[in-house]
């Protein structure tokens, strides 16, 4: 497998990049001035670390790294996933009486993939609403006896920053799908909140706490 990725990577370099070799510079006679070359060479210095030598060439690791995880789909025939670590900045906001939330997301590779799983319809409910874009999804489910459950999920979960209402709730972290997330109850509303991949979900209805339980683990699989 090191050599099938080094020939490999010798071919990327050698023949898809050669035409760098042969770019015309028209500022190749410039020269520097002293005060820019020594701060230069200061930067490179920090910056070393940050770089790999392949043959002749210096490349940055991460441009190295994307190359092998390409070279391990064209060799493999496998997609490489990457799985998210979701982290919740959070500040809480008592005079609006919110859980005020922004998203970060740290990446690794996983075998773990982004793909959504709609949760399944409970038993006596039936979908009766939907709303859905490439950056949201929003489902309604009602009961003959007016009860509903909302779901949602939103989509590019780092640039998302959210609210949620915590203030005389019975509001608890939980851990929901082997994710972060929260349990709220309040006036006859019980709701599940958490973020996964890059998605960050919501459940919450005029049902019993069970039901959103058994909805959110029907999507596991999405996972």
């Amino acid at each position: 497998m090191n050599n099938n990725f080094d020939v490999a990577l010798k071919h990327a370099l050698t023949n898809e990049f050669c035409w760098l070799d042969d770019f015309e510079n028209p500022y190749a006679e410039y020269a520097f001035s002293p005060q820019f070359e020594t701060s230069m060479n200061a930067i490179i210095l920090k910056a070393e670390n940050n770089y790999i030598s392949v043959g002749k060439r210096r490349i940055r690791k991460t441009l190295l790294v994307a190359i092998i995880a390409l070279l391990a789909l064209v060799i493999t025939g496998c997609a490489v996933a990457v799985h998210y670590i979701v982290e919740w900045n959070e500040e809480q906001n008592d005079a609006q009486g919110t859980l005020d939330v922004v998203f970060q997301l740290d990446g690794e590779n996983s075998s773990h993939s982004n793909n959504i799983t709609l949760p399944k319809t409970p038993d006596g409910y039936t979908i009766t609403e939907k709303y859905d874009d490439e950056l949201s999804c929003t489902m309604v489910y009602s009961d003959p006896e007016g009860n509903q459950i909302i779901y949602s999920h939103y989509n590019n979960i780092e640039n998302l920053s959210t609210s949620i209402d915590n203030e005389d709730a019975t509001f608890e972290e939980a851990t929901i799908n082997g994710s972060k997330g929260y349990t709220y109850s309040k006036e006859g509303v019980n709701a599940l909140y958490w973020a996964s991949g890059h998605y960050f979900y919501e459940l919450q209805g005029t049902c019993d706490m069970n039901i959103l339980w058994k909805m959110a683990e029907s999507m596991i699989d999405s996972r």
